[in-house]
């Protein structure tokens, strides 16, 4: 049968028996090794043995053994064997390397006994490598004029981001400005609208919609405003939300703006103007 702890050590205590002298007046005598009770022993007198127990021949307790009556007078007369195994002679320790994680609790190790040298990033994240998995930027690969007072979605000119950059992932999937999620999962979302005014706006305003229907039904969940007055004035316009994404086959999201006046959308590939970008922080 297998065990666990060193191999036991073959040196066993020698004492197994023991001999005392008899008085003919002490009853007591002292033993070298502690029992529990008088059964643990076998006690002989003049080569008879004796019967354990209170109001018989004799008790023992600790390490004293107290007969009725006083043994005669003798040398080696009372005689003692101690019916326990002999004990080992030194303790049993278990070497290195050898107790397995099916033998700890599953809360047997706690953080006083992790030391910060052993914490990994594997362990910090639990799974969640590297703390990213995804992390995708599309963007608005031309200008886009809007005419007057509108509201509508970004749904054209769209593209993944690739200029000195890679996704992080499988990405997410666009079509007509609806982008659906490659996984479950708490995500954060940031929208940014880059452009400028083509007359005295009151306001421009920028949302992030979502469905949780494959796209039967919509709810703006987010907004952002930002003022824009007099012609050919620029603007940023940035907003960040987050989601829990419980089930990606129906989670649908698109942004959309709205203006006072007449704006222009600002695209293209030579730098990072109108952009959305999506990064999973965590798992749901």
């Amino acid at each position: 049968m297998a065990y666990i702890g060193a191999q036991p050590n073959k040196q066993l205590t020698k004492t197994t028996s023991q001999s005392f002298n008899g008085t003919g007046s002490a009853t007591a005598f002292t033993l070298n090794r502690a029992v529990n009770t008088g059964e643990e022993l076998e006690v002989f007198v003049d080569n008879v043995q004796q019967e354990p127990g209170s109001g018989k021949s004799y008790t023992a307790t600790g390490t004293t053994l107290t007969f009725d009556e006083a043994p005669p007078s003798g040398t080696g007369n009372v005689y003692v064997i101690y019916r326990g195994q002999a004990e080992v002679t030194t303790r049993l320790e278990a070497p290195d390397l050898s107790i397995t994680t099916a033998k700890l609790a599953a809360d047997a190790v706690t953080t006083a006994k992790i030391t910060d040298a052993n914490v990994t990033e594997a362990k910090m994240f639990s799974g969640f490598a590297n703390g990213i998995t995804e992390l995708d930027i599309w963007y608005k690969t031309a200008n886009e004029t809007i005419s007057g007072s509108s509201s509508a979605a970004f749904s054209s000119n769209l593209a993944r981001w690739a200029t000195e950059w890679e996704k992080i992932g499988t990405g997410m999937t666009e079509s007509s400005g609806v982008f659906t999620f490659p996984s479950t999962g708490k995500w954060q979302v940031h929208a940014e609208w880059s452009g400028y005014a083509t007359g005295n706006a009151d306001y421009m305003g920028l949302f992030i919609n979502t469905s949780t229907d494959s796209g039967s039904n919509y709810t703006t969940r987010t907004n952002a405003y930002v003022n824009a007055k007099g012609n050919g004035a620029y603007f940023q316009l940035t907003h960040t939300a987050f989601f829990d994404v419980t089930n990606a086959s129906t989670f649908r999201l698109f942004f959309s703006y709205q203006t006072h006046t007449g704006a222009l959308i600002r695209g293209g590939a030579s730098s990072l103007k109108t952009h959305f970008s999506f990064m999973k922080i965590a798992d749901t």
